[in-house]
Formats: C-alpha cells, sequence, structure tokens
C-alpha cells in the first residue's frame, strides 16, 4: 500500500472514531467502536514492525491513541522516538509500556540520553540483576556507571563479560573521555557521546567521531556542521582517508558532485599511496 493510501486510512479511522465517540445519538455503539480500534490499534504495531523511520512512529502514536492500554504500542513508540533522538519522548511513551526487561533497557537508555545518570545508573543495576542478563546489558550498566563517575560496579561487571567485544567496550569506558564517547557511540547512544564530545579539547578522533555522529543525524545543518569537522580533521592529518571519505559521502548526498569527486581523486591516491 502506498504511503497516500495508508495516511489516508489513518485519517479516515481516526475521523471515524471522533465521530462517532463525539455523537450522543450513537452511544450504543460504543462497545463496538472501542471493540474495533483495539483490533486496529494491534494492527498498526504490526504494520509498524514492517517499517521504519517516521512512518513507524505515527502507526506506533496511532496505535496508542486508538487504544491507551496497548502497552506493545508505547513500547514500540519509544523505541522510534529514542532513535530518532527524542529520549526525553520515549521516557513518557515508556510509562505506558508496563514491565520487563526490554522495557527497564530502554529506560535505562533513553536516561543516559537525557543526561540522566543517576538514574540510569541506578535502573541498570536492576538490568543487570535479572537472571543471565546479555552482554550488551552489562556493557549499558558499565556505561552508566561510567557517565555517573562511578567505576565500583564496573569491577563487579568485568568478570561477567564473556564477549570480548563487550569487554572491549568496558575498557573504553573506563579509560577517558574520548574512549568513552567512542564506546557509546559504538551502542547508538549518539545524543551522551556528542555531549562528551563537545566538552572536551579539539583532535583528529574527537572531530571525525563527532562528524560521524552528526551525519547520521542527518539534517542539512548538522550535515553542514559535519563537513566543517571534517574539513578541519583532514588539516590535522592529511594523510589520512577517513574523513574525506566520509566528506565524499555528505557531498553526494548534498548532490555537491563536484566536491565529491574531488575529494574521492584525494582518497584514492592516499590509499593508493600515490604523491
Amino acid at each position: 500500500m502506498s504511503n497516500s493510501r495508508r495516511s489516508s486510512a489513518k485519517f479516515w479511522i481516526l475521523s471515524s472514531v471522533v465521530v462517532i465517540a463525539s455523537g450522543a445519538a450513537l452511544a450504543c455503539l460504543w462497545p463496538t467502536v472501542r471493540a474495533q480500534a483495539a483490533t486496529t490499534s494491534v494492527q498498526f504495531v504490526k504494520q509498524a514492525g514492517d517499517t521504519d523511520g517516521g512512518e513507524a512512529w505515527s502507526d506506533y502514536q496511532l496505535a496508542t491513541w486508538l487504544n491507551p492500554g496497548n502497552k506493545s504500542a508505547y513500547l514500540g513508540l519509544a523505541a522510534s522516538q529514542l532513535a530518532g533522538g527524542r529520549a526525553s519522548a520515549a521516557l513518557s511513551s515508556l510509562h505506558g509500556a508496563g514491565q520487563g526487561s526490554t522495557v527497564l533497557r530502554l529506560k535505562v537508555r533513553a536516561l543516559i540520553e537525557t543526561g540522566k545518570y543517576t538514574e540510569a545508573q541506578s535502573d541498570a543495576g536492576k538490568l543487570v540483576s535479572l537472571a543471565n542478563p546479555p552482554q550488551a546489558d552489562l556493557v549499558l550498566a558499565a556505561l552508566a556507571d561510567s557517565l555517573k563517575g562511578d567505576s565500583s560496579d564496573i569491577v563487579a561487571i568485568t568478570p561477567r563479560l564473556s564477549s570480548p567485544e563487550a569487554a572491549e567496550l568496558v575498557t573504553r569506558a573506563k579509560s577517558g573521555n574520548l574512549p568513552l564517547a567512542a564506546a557509546l557511540y559504538a551502542t547508538g547512544l549518539l545524543n551522551s557521546s556528542s555531549a562528551i564530545l563537545t566538552k572536551i579539547p579539539s583532535s583528529f578522533e574527537s572531530d571525525l567521531l563527532l562528524a560521524k555522529i552528526d551525519y547520521q543525524w542527518g539534517t542539512p545543518r548538522d550535515l553542514n556542521r559535519a563537513a566543517g569537522l571534517l574539513q578541519t580533521a583532514t588539516l590535522m592529518d592529511p594523510s589520512s582517508p577517513a574523513p574525506r571519505q566520509l566528506l565524499v559521502t555528505i557531498y553526494r548526498d548534498e548532490n555537491k558532485f563536484t566536491l565529491a569527486d574531488n575529494q574521492q581523486a584525494l582518497v584514492n591516491k592516499l590509499t593508493t599511496g600515490q604523491p
């Protein structure tokens, strides 16, 4: 179904519910309307699982409006809001998502992204106290501890890390601000990573990482800032192809093909060892 047809269908469903609900003469039909709304809410949640981005967000949002008791809808809405950089909205949506490790995990991530590190550390402790927590939850708890500036819990977490990748992330998290920002970025916590990077002195590594975050956010303003950071990074280390390669991608996304081709030519020289 096309986006326009789906949008029209959503509008018709909501309009019908509003009209029927507000008509006193049709009050006897309200139980039927509520049952239909609950069924449609479930359908929207299922539909949202097959989409992404703004379309998924709108499906989950409609599902919560149609049935405020649909916990799966609130959980999906919170996840899509968090992925879209709206951590505060995600925290609000999680109030309707019920309980469980998935809800708690999203809450910890949202708390970290909103800078509520004390609460994040507390809830992360609950998360890792559950039976057989996944390695990702142990890493999340270590990140929360590092952001709070408390390494005591990390000492207890470290022996439980059976994954080399998880162990490396935790090692990064406790070894300084730039490595911590890199670990946050690697786990998809872009807001908190950016918050650290903007407070530390500029360097090739920090500018490149901040540019990657801006590129993922992807608004015209973010892309413009990313390009500036990458240009600075090329001056700091002219021999590195990494910032130039990302510049190529950004310029192409902005339809600046001449600039992209110029940077690509420089990348080719650097990667082949040409003068």
